[in-house]
């Protein structure tokens, strides 16, 4: 086999219990009137693979789901059988708010997750939801991409990465920005120091060399003791971060193994853990307790080389105040020389680090264009793999139907953004960001922002210079305008259908045609099980007759189908392998029988409208006889 295959679904507890269903590898179908569990069956199945509807998506959907299997389960569980397109089989067990259990041949537990699409895939949708998907582009978009799934999720994975690198990039930026903004303000004044002090050396008219030497040696002095107690903080402060990191740790450490945690069903074995990570801890603490002595043993070393210092800065000191007296006049001024000596030191010191900033800020500007670049080339090979998908749906549906791909056609998440990021800002801005979205790329727009191009702006967005300037002045250096850099432009599918001689864009059509539009491609060929709930819903029969039966009839041996429906045509004309006719009390659901199409032939006719017709169809088109009074 070459795809993945559902062998069997088992429900406990609950209006399903007891209810068991062996499915084939091909078609299979699911029938039954109103209020059988038809629906509860399917859901099942997207509950137990933990396929549920992405809630930040699909909210409403992800509810219904999640309250149909609360109230079906109650304290049951669901259990099934998959075997994956190597061979492989698996038993995933699940109850309402239990996360799956998944266990191999052996019975062993194995630590994989079911619902990512790694080691099995399936393709769940709920009724109506073909209509959704054929009204919004972001459904459209997972459409396209469970075609080449393995290969758009190595891309996103790789997209993440570069993302979370870009938004460290961002954070380093901003902050080494504000570094430079501070020293080059606290460097401001470096020229006019040094200009006093040639002012003095003019002064001294070269008679006072040996005087303005014992200046800068009295700044050097500060400067030395500085260091000394820049050391002494440093060990202090170090000490200090290794205490706390300490207590935290002991603190994590009494959080994670607290009482409750340890009376467990395994309480053995997690206490095993637990005394693992406490000898662990230990052992850091000791480390930790090794790494501080060493600190405070630095601060006492520190004692008597500062002490030689103040010593030797003593005898410095005399010389300078000794060469002083000989040149009395000169006090005053040596005061003041002494100061400006001293404040030019520190301000040539904050130089060097502005200068050594300024590096880094270029760096990290670079590795951004770097980052940036990738992040560019990763957007473009996903758009050429969906580019293909577009093609190779063409080619098969054509023309009924036809596929584009327009790269960076939604700019919603870009929408979203600067709206977002505009709040607060005075500004009247939802005309504002229109025309930003329209007229401006994202990183156009935060270049022009950063380099506070107004012209651009004024022209681009139809703003005056103060409304351009307040535009500039809401994002500039903002975390927000190096998110709004690097929104994501999704590539916004377009999918038509002919009608007449024009094609017709999805979201246009009437509900009929936009299922007529979406289900032959949900029935491409695939490795993963299909399964719809109702997919003739809103499709006349003709449709069902001449295109959907021949869509199953081409990929059935190939794909394993599974539909909950009500129209006769699918499992008649479709040929099913396996029917399954549930039905129901009211207070519980059995599955009444179960068998090939003519198997259970009886339960067709009397359930489905226009059952006797489907099979009359059936022995029209293949020669096959209508079952006698529904027996096989």
């Amino acid at each position: 086999m070459t795809y993945h295959r559902i062998r069997s679904l088992e429900l406990t507890g609950g209006f399903l219990e007891g209810v068991k269903l062996d499915f084939d590898d091909n078609l299979n179908c699911i029938i039954g009137g109103r209020g059988t569990g038809k629906t509860t069956v399917l859901e099942a199945v997207r509950f137990v693979l933990d396929r549920m509807p992405d809630p930040s998506a699909d909210k409403d959907r992800h509810r219904a789901v999640d309250k149909l299997m609360q109230s079906n389960l109650s304290a049951g569980s669901v259990q099934i059988e998959i075997e994956t397109r190597d061979g492989t089989a698996y038993t995933v067990v699940r109850g309402y708010g239990e996360s799956p259990l998944v266990t191999n041949e052996d019975g062993s537990t194995v630590d994989i997750n079911i619902g990512k699409d790694i080691v099995f895939g399936v393709d769940i949708y709920s009724q109506n939801q073909i209509e959704d998907i054929a009204n919004d582009p972001f459904f459209q978009l997972e459409l396209i991409d469970k075609f080449i799934h393995q290969e758009v999720d190595e891309i996103e994975r790789h997209l993440r990465e570069t993302i979370r690198d870009l938004d460290t990039n961002a954070a380093r930026i901003l902050e080494t920005r504000k570094l430079v903004d501070d020293l080059t303000e606290a460097t401001r004044e470096l020229t006019d120091v040094a200009e006093k002090i040639r002012g003095f050396d003019k002064a001294d008219a070269g008679g006072g060399e040996l005087l303005r030497k014992e200046h800068e040696r009295k700044s050097l002095r500060a400067r030395e003791l500085q260091l000394v107690e820049g050391a002494r903080n440093l060990y202090d402060e170090g000490a200090r971060n290794i205490s706390a990191a300490m207590a935290t740790l002991e603190e994590r450490l009494a959080d994670t193994f607290d009482a409750e945690a340890t009376a467990t069903p395994n309480q053995k074995l997690v206490e095993r853990i637990r005394d693992s990570a406490r000898t662990t801890i230990d052992a850091v603490r000791r480390h930790l307790e090794s790494a501080t002595a060493l600190l405070e043993g630095a601060q006492v070393d520190l004692g008597a080389p500062q002490t030689e210092l103040v010593e030797r800065h003593g005898e410095q000191e005399k010389q300078y105040r000794a060469l002083l007296d000989q040149h009395e006049q000169e006090r005053a001024k040596g005061v003041e020389r002494a100061r400006l000596e001293q404040r030019h030191t520190d301000l040539k010191s904050k130089e060097t680090r502005l200068n050594e900033k300024r590096t880094a800020l270029a760096a990290l500007n670079d590795r951004r264009g770097e980052l940036r670049a990738r992040l560019s080339d990763l957007r473009d090979a996903r758009y050429q793999l969906r580019l293909g998908v577009a093609s190779r749906l063409n080619e098969q549906l054509s023309p009924m139907i036809r596929v584009r791909i327009e790269q960076f056609g939604n700019m919603d998440e870009y929408r979203a953004l600067l709206a977002q990021s505009m709040k607060g800002s005075g500004l009247r801005y939802a005309t504002i960001v229109d025309r930003a979205v329209e007229r401006i790329p994202p990183a156009e727009l935060a270049a022009a922002v950063q380099r506070e191009d107004r012209a651009t702006l004024e022209r681009e967005l139809d703003l005056d210079a103060d409304r351009a300037t307040r535009f500039i002045i809401q994002l500039k250096d903002k975390p927000e305008i190096f998110a709004i850099e690097v929104a994501e432009l999704h590539d916004r599918p377009i999918l038509e259908l002919k009608d007449g001689e024009d094609y017709k864009d999805s979201t246009s059509l009437s509900t009929g045609q936009k299922c007529t539009t979406i289900l032959p491609i949900l029935l491409m060929e695939s490795e993963r099980p299909l399964l719809v709930d109702q997919p003739e819903d809103n499709l006349d029969n003709a449709f069902v007759f001449e295109t959907i039966v021949q869509s199953i009839s081409e990929v059935r041996d190939r794909r394993q189908l599974i539909f909950v429906t009500h129209n006769p045509n699918i499992p008649v004309l479709g040929d099913a392998a396996r029917v399954f006719c549930l039905s129901s009390t009211g207070r519980a659901a059995r599955v009444e029988k179960a068998g090939t199409v003519d198997d259970v032939a009886a339960q067709i006719m009397t359930i489905l409208e226009g059952g006797r017709a489907a099979f009359d169809a059936r022995r029209k088109r293949y020669g096959r006889p209508v079952p006698e009074s529904g027996a096989t």
